[in-house]
């Protein structure tokens, strides 16, 4: 046996073990720092809650300040004003039409009523989109955001091999992500609106100002159809004294002869007098159901040009924003799956009651 002792270094230091008899773990370069589980969800909990205490007090006092939209809301104070604008004028021409004799101008005017309705919709979309501006963008930071770092916090509490895991963490992914597509989808509809109605704001423009237009033409039929009463007023009276002095001058004729004389001048003369002042007020009338007629098509290319930027845009926008959410949290909402689901189970509940009629019969 060889009994030879293995030679020690003298340089080694042995550290006493401690009295729970366990050594210290040592890594390659020192003591283990990573913090145990019970450490890092206390640091997830905490962060968790500081970012909702901030999200849902100054941070939702901040988006839902209306001074913070000061953009967005003067644009659409702006578009309110335009399609009040509108609405008068319609309103206005709509008044004006019916100076023309008769029935002309009813149907035109029935239309310029018509659109002033349409008109009060779409303004009504305008003050919405302005309410829900800071609306939303108060929901976002004060309800959705926290509601998704207390799913987060959730989340980092249950075990990595629990389903209540997966559970929290998609539904934290949808909260966050439903909170952002809430916050963004007002302000681009309105940059959306905006660059589309500043293509046809001259449209627009003509469409305010043709009222106007209407109202000139109304009240040149009123000074027509005044001015030819009283020249055919006139033209009546001096061909009757005309006529009058010329039988009372002649010396030759008979009475029978200067009243049949007298009337067929009086009739002439207001047969031409009332020929005069059907021309002048045909021609006032004409100009002014033109100056209607088109009135009303800049009145229509107006509303179509509204609707399109304050009720489509906004629609598309949000159909836009609901694809992307479905795109990024894969969710598929299928309503005919749904529908056919509730028929099943009334169907299986109408089976199940009926055998149990029958079991009780028997």
């Amino acid at each position: 046996m060889d009994t030879h002792l293995q030679e020690i270094p003298t340089n080694t230091r042995h550290s006493p073990a401690p009295a729970g008899g366990h050594a210290p773990n040592l890594g390659p370069t020192g003591p283990d720092l990573v913090p145990s589980p019970r450490i890092r969800l206390a640091i997830v909990v905490v962060v968790c809650v500081v970012l909702a205490l901030v999200s849902a007090f100054p941070l939702a006092d901040h988006f839902g300040n209306p001074a913070t939209y000061a953009g967005q809301i003067s644009s659409l104070n702006a578009k309110a004003s335009t399609v009040s604008a509108l609405v008068a004028s319609s309103t206005t021409a709509s008044v004006l039409v019916t100076v023309a004799p008769g029935d002309i101008g009813t149907p035109i005017a029935e239309k310029l009523v018509d659109l002033s309705t349409d008109f009060a919709v779409v303004l009504a979309a305008i003050y919405l989109e302005k309410y829900l501006l800071t609306i939303l963008g108060m929901a976002s930071f004060r309800v959705l955001i926290p509601l998704g770092l207390g799913a987060v916090a959730l989340t980092a509490a249950c075990a990595p091999d629990s389903r209540w895991r997966h559970t929290w963490s998609k539904l934290s992914f949808k909260l966050l992500v439903f909170s952002l597509a809430a916050l963004l989808v007002v302000p681009t509809s309105i940059w959306v609106s905006d660059t589309i109605q500043a293509t046809y704001q001259e449209e627009i423009d003509a469409a305010v100002s043709a009222a106007g237009v209407v109202e000139d033409a109304s009240q040149q039929v009123q000074q027509e159809t005044s001015s030819s009463a009283g020249n055919a007023a006139g033209s009546t009276s001096t061909n009757t004294t005309t006529t009058s002095s010329g039988s009372g001058t002649s010396s030759g004729g008979s009475l029978l002869d200067d009243i049949a004389g007298w009337l067929t001048g009086a009739g002439s003369a207001v047969t031409s007098a009332a020929t005069e002042a059907v021309d002048a007020v045909g021609e006032g009338t004409t100009e002014l159901l033109n100056s209607a007629k088109n009135a009303l098509n800049s009145l229509v290319e107006a509303l179509v040009v509204m609707i399109v930027t304050n009720c489509v845009v906004p629609v598309l926008v949000l159909v836009f924003f609901v694809w992307l959410a479905r795109v990024i949290l894969g969710v598929d909402v299928d309503v005919s799956a749904g529908v056919d689901a509730l028929r099943s189970r009334a169907h299986h509940s109408r089976a199940a009651l009926g055998r149990a009629a029958k079991s009780h019969r028997g």
